[in-house]
């Protein structure tokens, strides 16, 4: 169990600009989210909750309504976090984590965990199942309305899991995951699939979460490389997405499922493969897939997920993959493969943490360049947002976070709540995803 704190820190540092407001930011050292460097002395125009525009004037006095002096300071766009579960879940005993007799109360925790992420930088996160699907609708509204603070969230309602696939829990009786859906929900051959997509983007969502392998927490080693879902049921999962305007991320752990689910068009593929196979990162380059590693949930689950009720053979396995997901990214990143950050992260105590996934992808081969790029214009392509957020580019949206340290300099910056001087998060305009 972790206490609720409250962080009266978020009230100092995160500031909601919007229409009919008018905010430069002047002096900064800028990195636009495209690199590879920092642009000195810039003056940051904001104009109804967008980057007006972007000047070597850092110290012009043209009058305006807010002028806010970062001489010294480091500006970065938001923060994108590509795989969040802002579910409200505690823990990870399968039984006490999913069945409560106040399910509600994980909308309160979920509340509290987004205010953490936005407080972290991240002004941006995509929400992959788990839980309960409206709920997480529920979370979105009330941050787009300023009921409470945290990132803009993009929702991919229930994931999908085929029957008998990774939305099980192995310690439960199977007739009680199908009546309570605590990981997903389920559905088998392509027009069932074709019609549950449907349902989802019905219910309001801005894209479609998928299995096709088994995991790192609850399955075994057997059961790893063998894919869910056939080949067909893919596609037509991929193909009536993509018909409703949204993107596909696909869970897989396996090389069998990574496999399925780049042929079968997903755009995103979550933790991939725990070794690197070379014809696979031909694939994935050849496809424009973007690869959302996660490292730092195997990292965590290796070093330290046994005292959240991880499985000792599950904490085991994460040790074994930890080393091949870290040449995974190097790879794929040499291999000219698109990378972007996902934490895998909710609650804490690695909710609020998840700028630790830059840092890690920093020390994989990305560098510090490449691995902020990952978490701002790396993200931004992954959610089909490029232009409106994960870039300080006139037209974007002003998701802006001031630094107080260089992370260029030193990565571990992202990672250091204190650093943080200023979070600007854009509000009340029309989402492109809506």
């Amino acid at each position: 169990m972790h206490e609720y704190s409250p962080d009266s820190r978020l009230n100092d540092i995160l500031r909601r600009v919007g229409v009919g407001e008018r905010l430069d930011l002047v002096g900064a050292s800028l990195f636009d989210g495209r690199g590879p460097g920092w642009m000195h002395n810039v003056r940051i125009r904001v104009v109804d909750g967008r980057i007006e525009s972007v000047s070597s004037d850092g110290a012009a006095n043209e009058p305006v309504e807010s002028v806010i002096d970062v001489s010294g300071l480091f500006v970065t766009p938001g923060l994108i976090d590509c795989h969040v579960h802002l579910h409200g879940l505690d823990g990870h005993d399968p039984f006490r984590r999913n069945i409560e007799r106040y399910p509600s109360v994980r909308l309160v925790r979920a509340a509290r965990d987004a205010g953490a992420a936005v407080r972290a930088g991240f002004t941006t996160v995509r929400h992959l199942g788990h839980g309960i699907a409206d709920q997480a609708e529920a979370l979105k509204q009330a941050i787009d309305e300023g009921l409470v603070a945290g990132p803009k969230m993009l929702t991919s309602g229930w994931a999908i899991s085929q029957t008998g696939g990774h939305g099980t829990l192995h310690s439960w009786p199977y007739s009680l995951v199908e009546q309570l859906w605590p990981r997903s929900g389920f559905c088998d051959g392509p027009d069932e699939c074709r019609k549950f997509v449907r349902r989802i983007l019905g219910d309001g969502a801005d894209c479609i979460k998928i299995y096709t392998s088994e995991g790192l927490v609850s399955s075994p080693d057997h059961l790893v490389d063998i894919p869910n879902f056939t080949a067909a049921e893919v596609e037509a999962i991929v193909d009536e997405a993509h018909r409703g305007g949204v993107k596909v991320a696909a869970h897989a752990t396996g090389l069998a499922g990574s496999l399925i689910a780049v042929q079968g068009g997903a755009d995103t593929l979550e933790h991939g493969p725990h070794d690197v196979d070379g014809e696979f990162l031909d694939l994935m380059r050849e496809s424009g897939t973007t690869l959302v590693p996660t490292l730092t949930v195997f990292e965590w689950a290796a070093s330290s997920g046994h005292e959240s009720g991880i499985a000792p053979f599950a904490a085991e396995r994460a040790q074994r993959w930890v080393a091949g997901h870290r040449r995974l990214v190097a790879a794929a990143a040499a291999e000219g493969i698109s990378i972007a950050v996902g934490s895998d992260s909710g609650a804490p105590p690695r909710g609020g943490r998840n700028a630790l996934e830059i840092v890690a992808l920093a020390q994989a081969g990305l560098g510090s360049a490449g691995a902020l790029a990952a978490a701002t214009s790396g993200g931004a392509r992954a959610l089909g947002l490029e232009g409106e957020i994960g870039t300080a580019t006139p037209g974007a949206r002003a998701d802006l976070v001031v630094w107080a340290r260089d992370p260029l300099e030193d990565i571990e910056v992202v990672a250091d709540p204190a650093a943080i001087r200023l979070v600007i998060q854009s509000e009340g305009l029309t989402k492109p995803w809506s």
